[in-house]
């Protein structure tokens, strides 16, 4: 590793490292819990009926894994490993995409509330989109995208890019969105998910019906799955 290489490096390990500082120091990043008696009686629109089903627990599970990925230090341990991998022109990209996925996906997957309206604000309004975009300038997501920025840097002369069709990863996306909404109209339409759990996720739900334990295996089970998948060649 050159000595240029080296100091790109060790700038994104520290910016890496800032975003699980901050987690362990300020919290969830969201306070605003509190209770109006008026909205409880404010009528649901058709978007209201429609959409929340589909976003709002997506969300919410969004919001856990970047969360806990924060907690657990994963921008770090991402940055350490991209210049020990083989090929690491091609895992410095992979690893910079998963430290910009973190710091956009924070900003999206946060509940966002209006005191004056004394309501969530709704996901896809223009006080939402005014948040999210306020939201990215904060430090951590400016620290996430320094240090994909940083890991690009570190990696882009040490060995060269494995090019991938630019469909797959749009086809993965889509597939994922598509058997997750699946699953959670399914159990919402059944009614084994309770609608209170709408704005808590399939996570929550999951972990407060099974436990935190079984939770985890299911993770490890889908982590395997996908490292199966990744193993399969993609079709040119």
């Amino acid at each position: 590793m050159s000595r240029s290489a080296l100091v790109a490096w060790s700038g994104a390990l520290g910016a890496a490292a800032y975003p699980t500082w901050a987690a362990w120091r300020d919290g969830p990043g969201y306070g605003w819990f509190s209770y109006c008696p008026a909205s409880v009686l404010q009528p649901l629109g058709v978007w209201d009926r429609i959409m929340e089903p589909l976003l709002l627990p997506l969300r919410a599970d969004a919001f856990a894994v970047v969360w806990l990925s924060l907690i657990a230090a994963v921008p770090v341990f991402v940055v350490l490993m991209a210049p020990a991998w083989r090929r690491s022109g091609t895992t410095g990209r992979r690893s910079a995409a998963i430290l910009a996925s973190l710091a956009v996906l924070l900003p999206l997957s946060l509940p966002y509330y209006d005191a004056e309206a004394c309501a969530e604000v709704r996901v896809f309004s223009g006080r939402w989109f005014a948040e999210v975009v306020s939201h990215l300038g904060t430090g951590t997501s400016v620290a996430l995208l320094g240090a994909a920025l940083l890991v690009l840097l570190a990696t882009r002369t040490t060995g060269p890019a494995e090019e991938r069709p630019a469909g797959v990863a749009v086809r993965r996306v889509s597939a994922f969105l598509l058997c997750y909404w699946t699953v959670a109209v399914f159990l919402l339409v059944s009614g084994i998910m309770p609608m209170d759990f709408v704005s808590a996720g399939l996570l929550a739900w999951l972990s407060m019906v099974f436990g935190p334990w079984p939770l985890f295996g299911l993770v490890a089970v889908l982590a395997l799955l996908v490292a199966v998948l990744r193993r399969l060649r993609v079709p040119r």
